[in-house]
This record gives structure tokens, C-alpha cells and sequence, in this order.
């Protein structure tokens, strides 16, 4: 919410600062919808539209809007009524500074929450600094007189008003925001801050004390909802800081522990002792996984050159174990991994896995990876799983080893990393009788690939067979985009005919080349192959399917919609092109069909078939 009005902040000051450099014969009005028009192209997203009403004064320091609505791919979740914003434009055209007396809004209402961007964070990590904005930030005085919220954003229907202030200069941080619930048993969290790259001291001050029934109890699905107190606090330079971490349920202690910051002759150490048991804080069925106790010990150093090393990385609770040490370099590319992790019942009994459903539970897990040792080339790892149990399926067991080469890690024009990936699934099985039939009892997983400096990822060959069905991938990986050959093959798909809802049979052997962006959903492919001997439950269409039935052309989704080139199915008894795109608002899409072997229609209808001597029959459509 913070970032939505200072990105909103920031286009009510730029937008009339840009209009007076900027001579323009519209009317009042048309300046108006100009604006509206601009805001919103600005601030939206494939996955968020904001819809904009009721501007005024936007060329002077007092601007209002009527209201702002936010929607994302299932409509409008978020409403904001009346905003309204005081600034001062002389500092910002002649200081460069945004010097802004007041924000605020009447009204926040949040319906539910937003669906998430199809999109993924950036993988480089950061250290901690304060953004050097192009501009200074000062907000004197952030309002919202009442934020109200539906039970489907975190489990309780809640009213609630902020205040706050914002300082951005130079790269120092000063901050002050506080947060009243309106209705019910009432509640607060309190944010102070204040940090400067220059000093390197920090003031933090952080609280938040709620009754039963409280938000973040509520948030968090804690057993009974009890009053819940969280107090976060440190103040000093980093070389010698401690913060102290304190979580209360019920007035008794949770979770707590101190970090530590501290000059080391290599860079700013920093370690953390924290402990306590949480098994009230979680639900109730997953208490057992954490047990009477939590254990979190860190020690490490953020290196001056760049790059963390993480002496010791320790996580221990009553079913879980994890133990680690890490170092990556100066441009925070990994050069070092110890891992040791397992997940176990000390009673030998099943462990219900802490995961969303609630339904994932095992008898046994195991993973180790070692990576960038002193002396090897190599790296390796294993994953073991028993008794894998999810809501649909199960397996036996699960293993997958690891390993390849790790060479001139700490060159990062020469580094090389490869992979080789073996295993499977074992003893599977499912509920669903379709699916059960689809997966067979095995699965066998295989990868090989390699990665050098500078080029994408190179995979000779990645795949996934079992129950007569084989899917392989070869090809690279750059930009989040695979770029190569796809390979199905089954050589009978009657195994899938719950999955369809039909009986099937036949063999299919398709490759398809060319590039899938997962993340957006977005393909361009050329199919090449066949498939053999189709059978489906419509007699007339699976005898259309007999033989051998070519696949090939080309397929694509994009921001135009679906596309075919010049896709065609053909065998000896019929033939089917189609051409052109379809999309939501418009389509320009042909496809032709023939039907090559007349005597074949004749047997099938002979009461609709002309003779048997007629050329024979074609059609053709358009939408």
C-alpha cells in the first residue's frame, strides 16, 4: 500500500510538471481525461488495471481524485475514495526535492487479495542500502482515515486508519508509520526507522500489540487467536549493533532471540541466537512438526569486497533438521555449499509436512549437496523421500542423485557448471483411479546439461518416462525462455483415457521446436510427426483417424492471441489446414478440410454420399 501512494505521489507532482514545459491547445477538460489517461497507463500492468475518476486541480499543489479502483485478471479488488495530495512545486521544478505537506485518503477498501504477477523477482540478491532516489522524498504527513478490509484478504473483516511520515534524502531513511484497528477488540503496530548509508546507524523500533482475535492471529491461523505482542528494537552503528527480537501468545513467551552486528577485519559479522517454541502460533496440525521447541543459529560476514559468507546456518525443531555453510563472491554468484537437511519423526511416525493443504506428509526425507569445495571440481547431491503422501498421489519411494562439474567459480568470465540428473518415483499410487491409470506404478527423471559464463543454459537432454509415455526436452534456457526441441511419445495413450473422459488408444510420436516462455504462458512451436492408429469413443471421427495421420505447422501464443501457420493433419482418409489468429476481441482464422478418399465416406454414410465416381468433396471456412 505504501508503494501504491508513493508511485501515485509521484505521478500527481511529475504529470503538471511535465504539463508546463509542455504547450498544449486542450481544453480544461481534455487536460483532464488526458491526465486520467496517462495515470492510468502509467501505473498499470498486464495484471493490474487502475481505473481513474474525478480529478481535479491537477495542475496546481492541491490536486483530489474522486475515486481509484485496482483490478486484476478476476476483476476489481482494491477501492480507494476521495485521495488527495498538498505539495510544494517550486522545490521539486528549482531543488529537485518533493517536498509534500500532506497525502491522504478518505476511504481504503480491500475486497480480497490481488492474484499474483506472472512474473519472476530478479535473482541477483543486495546488500542492504537505502535507494539513491534521482529526487529527495519528504512526506510530512501520510493519512488514511479508515482502511477497511473483507474477510477474504486474511480471515476476519477488519477496519482500520494509518498515519505515518516519509524521508528519502541522500540516501538516509527516516520513517514513522502507525496503524489503529478501528472495529472490534482494537490493536497497533508501530514503525520508527531511520538509517544513513554515510553514519551506517540504525534506529529501529518496531511494535505490535494485539488483543484476541487480532489481525495477524487471524492472518496466521493461530490456534484460539490469542493476544499477541511482537516487539523488534536496536539502535546503534552496525559494526556494533544488537537487535532484540521478543513474541509473546498470551502473554507468554514465544519466540525470541538477539542479532548481533559487529566489524570483522573481513567485513560486518553478524549473528543470531533465536529459540522458543511456536507450536502456538502454528495451527493445530502441524504442532507436532515443531514439538516443544525451535532452534535458529546463524554466524556469518557480509565481506567489505562483496559477496556473504555464512560460517554456520542451523535449524533444528522436534521433525526437522537443517545444517548449512555457504559463501558466495563478490558478485554474489554461489562459490561454496554445504548442505545437510532431513525431515524424521524421532518415534518413527509419519510427519505432517507444514505446507499449504495440509494434506503433504512423508515417513522420511533426505537431502544432501556439497558444491565448490576446496580441492574438487565436482559437485554432488542426493534427494531421498519415503512414504511421499500428497492429497492426490503417492510414491514409495522417491530418489534423484546429482552432481557435475564446478569449475572457476571464482572467475566470472570462466565459470562452468553442468549437471547430470538420475531417478524416479517408485511404488505410485493414487486415488483417482484416471490418474492412477495415467502414472503408472514408476516415473523415471534423467537431465543433463551445462552452463558456461556469458551463455545460456545447454540441456543435451531432460526427461520424464513411464507407463509407456516419454517426454523429453533438448535445447537452452536464457531469459527465463526454453528455446529448442520438445518430444512426446507414447506408444499407446490408452492409459490416459480417464484423464479425457473417453477411451483412447493409438501411438504418438510429435516433436515440437522452437520456444516456450513459461512464465507468461507464451509458445511459438513447429510440430512435426504422426500419430498412429487414433481411436477415440466418436466411431465416425476415430475411423476419420486410422493409419497414419500426419501433424505438422506451426503453433503460437503471444500478446495477439493464438496463432496457426499453415497447421495441418493429414492421412488417407481426409486432410485439415488451418491458418490465421484468434484473440478475445477479434479473430481472422480459415481452416480447410478435405476428405481424400471418397469410398471411405461411402461406407461410412452411403446414404449422403454422391457417386462413387465424383471428384472428391472440400470445405472450407473463415471466422
Amino acid at each position: 500500500m505504501i508503494r501504491f501512494f508513493a508511485a501515485l505521489t509521484l505521478l500527481f507532482v511529475l504529470l503538471p510538471a511535465m504539463a508546463q514545459d509542455t504547450p498544449s491547445e486542450r481544453t480544461p477538460d481534455e487536460e483532464r481525461s488526458f491526465f486520467t489517461r496517462l495515470l492510468e497507463d502509467q501505473l498499470s500492468t498486464p495484471n493490474r488495471q487502475i481505473r481513474i475518476s474525478g480529478i481535479s486541480g491537477a495542475l496546481s499543489s492541491q490536486a483530489t481524485i474522486g475515486e481509484i479502483t485496482i483490478a486484476d485478471r478476476e476483476g476489481i479488488w482494491l477501492r480507494i475514495g476521495n485521495a488527495s495530495i498538498d505539495w510544494s512545486r517550486s522545490t521539486l521544478l528549482l531543488r529537485q526535492r518533493l517536498e509534500v505537506q500532506r497525502l491522504a485518503a478518505e476511504t481504503i477498501e480491500v475486497m480480497r487479495r490481488p492474484l499474483p504477477d506472472e512474473g519472476l523477482p530478479a535473482p541477483e540478491s543486495r546488500s542492504f542500502q537505502v535507494p539513491e532516489l534521482p529526487l529527495a522524498v519528504n512526506l510530512e504527513q501520510l493519512e488514511v482515515e479508515q482502511a477497511s478490509f473483507g474477510e477474504a484478504v486474511f480471515g476476519l473483516a477488519a477496519e482500520l486508519s494509518l498515519t505515518g511520515a516519509l524521508r528519502i534524502d541522500s540516501g538516509a531513511l527516516d520513517t514513522d508509520f502507525d496503524v489503529q484497528r478501528l472495529d472490534g477488540p482494537g490493536g497497533q503496530f508501530a514503525l520508527k526507522a531511520a538509517f544513513s548509508n554515510e553514519t551506517e546507524i540504525l534506529d529501529l523500533d518496531l511494535v505490535l500489540d494485539e488483543p484476541a482475535d487480532g489481525v495477524v492471529a487471524n492472518l496466521l491461523n493461530v490456534e484460539g487467536r490469542p493476544p499477541l505482542k511482537l516487539t523488534l528494537a536496536g539502535s546503534g552503528p552496525l559494526s556494533a549493533l544488537d537487535v532484540k527480537l521478543a513474541l509473546e501468545a498470551d502473554g507468554v513467551p514465544a519466540f525470541g532471540g538477539t542479532a548481533q552486528f559487529r566489524g570483522r577485519d573481513e567485513g560486518l559479522g553478524f549473528s543470531a541466537r533465536l529459540a522458543g517454541s511456536i507450536r502456538r502460533l502454528v495451527p493445530v496440525q502441524f504442532q507436532d512438526f515443531f514439538g516443544a521447541g525451535t532452534r535458529i543459529n546463524v554466524n556469518g560476514v557480509s565481506k567489505d569486497g562483496g559477496g556473504i559468507l555464512l560460517e554456520n546456518f542451523q535449524v533444528s525443531s522436534a521433525s526437522m533438521r537443517i545444517e548449512a555453510a555457504a559463501e558466495t563472491g563478490s558478485d554474489n554468484f554461489l562459490t561454496a555449499l554445504s548442505l545437510s537437511a532431513g525431515v524424521a519423526n524421532p518415534a518413527g511416525e509419519r510427519v505432517l509436512l507444514p505446507v499449504a493443504g495440509g494434506q503433504t506428509s512423508l515417513q522420511s526425507a533426505k537431502l544432501d549437496i556439497t558444491f565448490g569445495e576446496a580441492g574438487s571440481e565436482r559437485w554432488n547431491g542426493k534427494l531421498e523421500l519415503d512414504g511421499l503422501q500428497t492429497a492426490e498421489f503417492a510414491a514409495g519411494r522417491t530418489v534423484l542423485t546429482m552432481g557435475g562439474l564446478a569449475q572457476n567459480l571464482d572467475d566470472p568470465l570462466s565459470r562452468r557448471v553442468s549437471f547430470e540428473i538420475d531417478g524416479g518415483l517408485s511404488q505410485i499410487t493414487a486415488k483417482q483411479a484416471k490418474i492412477a491409470e495415467a502414472l503408472g506404478d514408476a516415473l523415471t527423471i534423467a537431465a543433463r546439461g551445462d552452463w558456461l559464463a556469458g551463455n545460456p543454459v545447454m540441456i543435451e537432454n531432460a526427461s520424464v518416462s513411464g507407463n509407456g509415455l516419454e517426454t523429453a526436452l533438448t535445447g537452452q534456457i536464457d531469459d527465463f525462455a526454453f528455446t529448442g526441441d520438445i518430444k512426446l511419445g507414447a506408444s499407446d495413450i490408452a492409459p490416459f483415457s480417464g484423464l479425457a473422459d473417453q477411451a483412447l488408444g493409438g501411438a504418438v510420436d510429435l516433436t515440437a521446436s522452437g520456444t516456450v516462455r513459461p512464465i507468461s504462458g507464451a509458445f511459438d512451436l513447429n510440430l512435426d510427426g504422426t500419430a498412429t492408429d487414433l481411436r477415440i469413443e466418436n466411431e465416425a471421427a476415430g475411423n476419420l483417424l486410422a493409419g497414419t495421420t500426419r501433424i505438422e505447422g506451426g503453433v503460437a501464443r503471444g500478446p495477439e492471441g493464438l496463432t496457426a501457420r499453415n497447421l495441418r493433419l493429414a492421412n488417407d482418409q481426409f486432410s485439415m489446414r488451418a491458418d490465421g489468429t484468434f484473440a478475445s476481441g477479434a479473430a481472422n482464422f480459415r481452416f480447410d478440410a478435405a476428405l481424400e478418399d471418397m469410398h471411405f465416406l461411402q461406407r461410412m454414410h452411403p446414404a449422403l454420399c454422391q457417386p462413387r465416381d465424383a471428384p472428391r468433396v472440400a470445405r472450407g471456412a473463415s471466422i
